[in-house]
């Protein structure tokens, strides 16, 4: 029962951790309620297996490599720059991606969505380590985690 109240007390008490967590709780919700019927609209749109498989690969390697950037720029141009002005595109895109009758260009934009995003994954986890104090770390990013 300690754990709980220590829990929910530092989760209410730093603003930071609870607007990242909600945040990135909204965003994977977002993202990953149709990802798993991705490859069925895929397929509906012209691309082979193959293409499929390639149009997964360059998703995941969209996040992964944009990561390194994102610190960098996190580092020079602050923490919620980068996150806020990438989540004004997120709509545009997702919204156009819908949209898109080619499957080159539904992937090419959920590739840039991705990109945006992995640009914004630096940006959390500094932000929750510089707003947590150092003996709530460990908890802090276990409840962001959660999310």
């Amino acid at each position: 029962m300690y754990y709980w109240t220590k829990i929910r007390n530092l989760i209410l008490s730093e603003q930071n951790l609870l607007a990242s967590s909600l945040s990135i709780f909204l965003m994977l919700i977002a993202t990953y309620t149709w990802y798993p019927i991705l490859p069925i609209y895929l397929r509906e749109l012209g691309a082979n297996d193959l293409q499929v498989g390639f149009s997964y690969t360059l998703l995941i390697l969209s996040f992964a490599l944009m990561q390194f950037i994102g610190g960098i720029l996190s580092d020079r141009f602050g923490r919620k720059k980068l996150i806020v002005i990438p989540t004004f595109f997120f709509s545009l895109l997702y919204f156009l991606a819908a949209k898109s009758n080619n499957w080159l260009i539904l992937i090419s934009l959920l590739a840039v969505a991705n990109s945006l995003s992995a640009l914004q994954s630096p940006s959390f986890f500094s932000i929750i380590a510089e707003s947590v104090p150092k003996s709530k770390r460990g908890i802090a990013f276990g409840i962001f985690e959660l999310f």
